[in-house]
């Protein structure tokens, strides 16, 4: 959402900083200078945290992705927030002099450069990823080296500021300062706009949300630069236009670093239970399906001295088997939703000799719970399929329509619906009481169409969501990160898009159907 918008965002946050900044330049009478010390230092303190929580959690990222452009952007974000710190503390331990003004102007404009610079740097990985942390304590040592340079020439080095100048005096706009201080704000701004230009291209190109609330806060930051250069305040007890600008700015990085933390920690509890998933799934493999098969090969010794036996080897047969569909439907869900899908559909066939035929969307995708769900119910209507239906052929359907449709047909032997449903099985175990649950635990809606000799139709219907973060309004309960409008896939995942991907075609229940669900009511489209 947020990058598709992105330019669009940029040109009115623009526009309306520059028509504040006009009207406040024309009209005298909009006055709102505050004179406040402390609410200075309180300003540049919070930025200066601000700007360090942004560069911590991108040296999270530099340590996975290696990447030159992070590291850049850490350092000049790193910069910036000890410009801001000094600019707070200086006045405190050296009194109100030149050195307050140009150490923190030069250590601005050198961060300003590093970030204009990160914003267009190809992200290509760092020969030796290890070394980024001795890059970056040696680049801030050597920035430091520079301002200390700076310090012991700024006695020399005039600043023409007016410190008790109101920027709000009568004569504003009042362009305040030496020649070189002000060569200094207009070079902080023409840096600033093109980062937020490069920061803009480039988070449309990486599909990167956070790189996006970067450019608007620089665009912000821009604005208040000029406003600075226009409006003289940061160099004074007075809060103005660019000192609002700059709260703003920081304010929007934050809301970005927040939505990254909230991303991260989404990603990392997806990691987590899919890792113990898998640790499910080796075990019930290492354990309980050894354990079965054992059992099998035993019972069908014992059924050759005892045809008495036999219906324990079929029920230790039937165990195992289940056994193995769990643990395919647990190892699924690391693939996307339609190579999961296909993987756990072909397993399952594979082994009972059915013929399988595969039309599933790719771009269909889904959050873990209801990826979880949705594959439970393909692990199930397949299982019955083949084990009661005596199917010789099963079809399998993934679309995205008004939500996530899946469809399970089979030309087997079928049922009576209404009889399963009501608990009154002829086969025992037919498991429609949990595909119902697991569809009413998301929301959606179940269609069994089946009778007897007419093989089953399986339908689920998952309505549309929008999700936290994502780009736009999604035609399928997606919540995982996609670059540039599609779903991500993994490598070597079967490409299954050049299959019908049309909308599954449903209607209203009649003899031999059985809807249930969450909401009963809803169409299928």
């Amino acid at each position: 959402m947020l990058l598709k918008r992105l330019p669009s965002l940029q040109i009115l946050v623009l526009a309306t900083g520059l028509m504040g900044t006009a009207l406040i330049a024309a009209l005298p009478s909009l006055d709102f200078a505050y004179r406040n010390g402390d609410l200075h230092v309180a300003i540049e303190t919070a930025a200066s945290a601000v700007a360090l929580l942004v560069a911590f959690l991108l040296y999270g990222r530099l340590r996975q992705t290696g990447s030159r452009s992070d590291l850049a952007l850490i350092f000049g974000l790193v910069l910036i927030s000890l410009s801001n710190l000094g600019r707070a503390l200086l006045p405190a331990f050296n009194g109100e002099n030149d050195s307050v003004v140009w150490v923190p102007l030069t250590t601005r404009l050198v961060g300003a450069a590093l970030l204009a610079w990160a914003s267009f740097v190809s992200p290509i990985p760092l020969r030796k990823p290890s070394r980024a942390p001795l890059y970056l304590v040696a680049g801030v040592l050597g920035a430091l080296a520079v301002v200390g340079v700076v310090w012991a020439l700024s006695g020399g080095l005039p600043t023409g500021i007016r410190p008790r100048l109101s920027p709000a005096a009568s004569d504003r706009p009042s362009i305040d300062g030496s020649l070189g201080l002000l060569t200094g704000q207009v070079a902080m701004i023409a840096l600033m706009a093109v980062a937020a230009v490069g920061f803009t291209l480039r988070a449309r190109r990486s599909a990167d949300e956070f790189l996006g609330w970067i450019a608007i806060a620089l665009t912000l930051a821009t604005v208040a630069r000029l406003n600075y250069t226009l409006f003289p305040s940061i160099y004074g007890e007075w809060v103005f236009t660019g000192d609002v600008a700059r709260i703003a700015a920081y304010l929007v990085i934050l809301v970005g670093a927040l939505r990254q933390i909230a991303r991260f920690q989404g990603a990392a509890t997806r990691a987590a239970v899919l890792e113990e998933r898998n640790r499910v799934a080796r075990e019930l493999h290492d354990g309980l399906a050894q354990d079965l098969a054992y059992i099998s090969l035993q019972s069908q010794r014992l059924a050759r001295r005892d045809p008495a036996s036999a219906a324990v080897t079929a029920a230790a047969d039937q165990a195992m088997s289940r056994s193995r569909d769990a643990i395919l439907a647990l190892r699924a869900t690391d693939d996307p939703l339609s190579a999961a899908v296909a993987s756990l559909a072909r397993g399952l066939t594979e082994r009972a000799k059915v013929r399988l035929d595969l039309e599933l969307d790719e771009h269909a995708d889904a959050c873990l719970e209801v990826r979880a769900n949705v594959l439970g119910i393909v692990s199930e209507a397949i299982s019955n399929a083949v084990r009661h239906g005596d199917a010789q052929s099963i079809r399998v359907r993934l679309a995205n329509g008004r939500g996530l449709q899946l469809s399970i047909a089979d030309d087997g032997t079928g049922f009576d619906p209404r009889r399963e449903a009501n608990g009154v099985s002829d086969r025992g175990g037919f498991g429609l009481v949990g595909m119902r649950e697991r569809a009413e635990r998301l929301g959606g809606s179940l269609l069994v169409q089946s009778r007897p000799g007419r093989g089953t139709e399986v339908q689920v219907l998952v309505r549309e969501q929008r999700h936290p973060g994502s780009r736009k309004h999604s035609r399928s309960p997606a919540c995982g990160e996609r670059a540039n409008g599609r779903a991500k896939t993994t490598p070597g995942a079967p490409n299954l898009s050049s299959r019908a991907r049309k909308p599954l075609a449903t209607q209203a229940p009649r003899s031999g159907q059985f809807r249930i669900g969450a909401d009963d009511s809803s169409e299928w489209s």
